[in-house]
C-alpha cells in the first residue's frame, strides 16, 4: 500500500487515469502491524515499507500540509505516516484517495474501529472546507461503496455520513455500521443539500438523531432501503422515529424498503421489557411512492403480533382494517419479506388484513405487483397463500410467493432495489491488502508481504 501510494502522490497522470478503487482487507494500526514477522500466521499484517526515495518525506509533508488546518494537526499527520512503515492507514488512506482526481467509483472496506483521520477530511471535502473550497474534490465521485467491519461489534459511521454528503453522489451503499449506545456520532449539517438519490444500509443500526441528520442532509432521496440488524448495536430502534427520519423524503421516495435482521427482537419480547418499539406505520404520506418493501411486524405492531387478538374485539377490527390506510394511491408494488408470521398458525388477522385490502382495491388502485417472501415449509401455509393468490387474481393484482431459506445473509446479494447492482471482486495476492483500481493501464494489487505488482 505504501510503494502505491506514493507512485501516486508522485504520478499525477496516472492517478488521473484513475476511475475505480477497491480496498478489501485489514486496517493496520500500531497494534496490528507486524513487519518481517516470518510467521505465515502474520503474513495479512506484513506490508511493503515506503519506497527509498530522496523525495519521499518532502512529498509526504507537501500533501499534509496542503490538506491540514494547524500546525498541531500537521504533526499528528507526520507522527502517522512519515515512519518508514507508517503504521495507521487511518491517516494514510486520504492522501492516497484525494490524489485520484477523477475517481468515480469507491468500493471500501472500514475495517478499524476509528477513523478519524478519514472521516475529518471526507467531512471537509463536503463541507467545502479549506482547502477544498478553493480546490474541490471527488466531484465525479457517484457510486460508494462502505463495508463496515465483520467483528461482531458495529463499524462507526462518521465516514459514511460525510460520504452521503459529496458534491457529486448519487449512490451510496453501506453494510454493517451502527451505534453502540444512544448518543449521537454525528451533528446536523448547514450547507448545501447532497444530490444523492439512492442510499442502502444493510445489516446496520444507526441512533436515532444520526438518522435523521444524514437524511436532512439529502435534497431529493428517490430511493432508500433500511436494513436495520447488528444486535451488538445497541442503539433502540423505534419504528415511528424512523419513519418520522424518512418523511422529509416523504413527496420525492419513490422506493423505499424497511427490513430487519432474521432474530430480530420483536418476536421474542414483549414490548416494554426491550427497548426496541414496533408501532404500526402508515406510508400515506408518501405520495411519490410506488414500490415498498416492508416486513409484517412494522405494519401490524410488535404487540398484535406477540398477543393473540380477541376475536370479534375492536383490536381486532382495527387490525383487520389496518392495511386499507396504510398505504399510498400511487403505490404499484409491495413486497412484505419475512412473511412466514402471515401465514403461520393459527393467527389469521394479518392474512385476513390483506385480503380486505385486495377487496378494497379503490385504496390501492395503482397497485399491481403484492408479493411475499418467507420461508414456506409448511403445506399448510403454501394452502393459505394459494388461497390470497387466487383472490387477488380476481382483483386484477399479480401475486407472488418467493420461498427464501431463513438466515438469507445478506450481504451475499445484489445492491439496489432489483439486487443486480454488483460491485467488481478484487484482483490480490493470498496476503494482506487488496487494492484495485481500473481502468488499465493502471492496475495495482498490493500485498502484504514481498509481492508487488504494477
Amino acid at each position: 500500500m505504501l510503494p502505491f501510494t506514493f507512485l501516486m502522490l508522485q504520478k499525477p497522470y496516472m492517478a488521473s487515469l484513475v476511475r475505480s478503487f477497491t480496498f478489501r482487507g485489514q486496517f493496520h494500526s500500531q497494534n496490528s502491524l507486524s513487519v518481517g514477522s516470518g510467521d505465515s500466521n502474520d503474513d495479512q499484517h506484513d506490508r511493503l515499507p515506503w519506497p527509498d526515495h530522496p523525495e519521499r518525506d518532502n512529498t509526504l509533508r507537501r500533501a499534509i500540509k496542503e490538506i491540514s488546518h494547524s500546525e498541531d494537526e500537521e504533526l499528528e499527520w507526520y507522527d502517522e505516516v512519515l515512519p518508514e512503515y507508517a503504521s495507521r492507514d487511518d491517516a494514510l488512506f486520504p492522501l492516497l484517495l484525494i490524489s485520484l482526481p477523477n475517481l468515480r467509483r469507491l468500493d471500501f472496506e472500514v475495517t478499524g474501529f476509528e477513523v478519524y483521520f478519514l472521516s475529518r477530511v471526507f467531512d471537509r471535502i463536503a463541507s467545502s472546507k479549506p482547502p477544498f473550497d478553493v480546490n474541490p474534490l471527488f466531484t465525479q465521485l457517484s457510486d460508494i461503496l462502505l463495508i463496515g467491519s465483520e467483528y461482531k461489534y458495529p463499524s462507526k459511521y462518521a465516514l459514511f455520513g460525510a460520504c452521503c454528503r459529496l458534491p457529486a453522489v448519487k449512490r451510496v451503499y453501506g453494510h454493517a455500521f451502527g451505534a453502540e449506545d444512544n448518543r449521537p456520532q454525528l451533528r446536523a449539517f448547514t450547507g448545501v443539500p447532497s444530490s444523492l438519490e439512492t442510499l442502502e444500509l444493510r445489516n446496520s443500526k444507526l441512533q436515532l438523531d444520526d438518522l435523521g441528520f444524514i437524511l436532512g442532509g439529502l435534497q431529493s432521496l428517490h430511493t432508500l432501503i433500511y436494513h436495520i440488524g447488528n444486535p451488538w448495536a445497541r442503539a433502540p430502534v423505534w419504528t415511528l422515529h424512523i419513519l418520522s427520519a424518512f418523511a422529509i423524503h416523504a413527496k420525492s421516495i419513490r422506493r423505499l424498503a424497511i427490513n430487519h435482521e432474521e432474530y430480530s427482537p420483536f418476536y421474542r419480547y414483549p414490548p416494554g421489557e426491550i427497548d426496541d418499539r414496533a408501532d404500526p406505520l402508515s406510508f400515506v404520506d408518501f405520495t411519490a411512492l410506488t414500490h415498498l418493501r416492508v416486513v409484517p411486524v412494522f405494519l401490524f405492531g410488535a404487540n398484535n403480533i406477540i398477543n393473540e387478538v380477541e376475536p370479534g374485539s375492536a383490536d381486532e377490527d382495527v387490525m383487520l382494517n389496518r392495511l386499507r390506510r396504510a398505504f399510498p394511491r400511487n403505490l404499484q408494488s409491495l413486497c412484505i419479506t419475512h412473511a412466514g408470521y402471515v401465514f403461520l398458525g393459527e393467527q389469521d388477522c394479518m392474512e385476513k388484513a390483506f385480503g380486505i385490502l385486495l377487496r378494497h382495491k379503490e385504496c390501492v388502485p395503482n397497485l399491481r405487483e403484492l408479493v411475499f417472501e418467507g420461508p414456506f415449509r409448511e403445506e399448510e401455509s403454501i394452502r393459505r397463500v394459494g388461497q390470497l393468490i387466487s383472490l387477488a387474481e380476481t382483483m386484477g393484482v399479480h401475486v407472488r410467493a418467493v420461498g427464501l431459506p431463513e438466515n438469507t445473509y445478506t450481504g451475499e446479494r445484489g445492491w439496489e432495489w432489483d439486487e443486480e447492482e454488483r460491485f467488481a471482486s478484487c484482483m490480490h495476492n493470498s496476503v494482506g491488502e487488496r487494492v484495485q483500481v481500473l481502468p488499465e493501464p493502471v492496475v495495482a494489487a498490493m500485498g502484504g508481504g514481498d509481492n508487488e505488482k504494477e
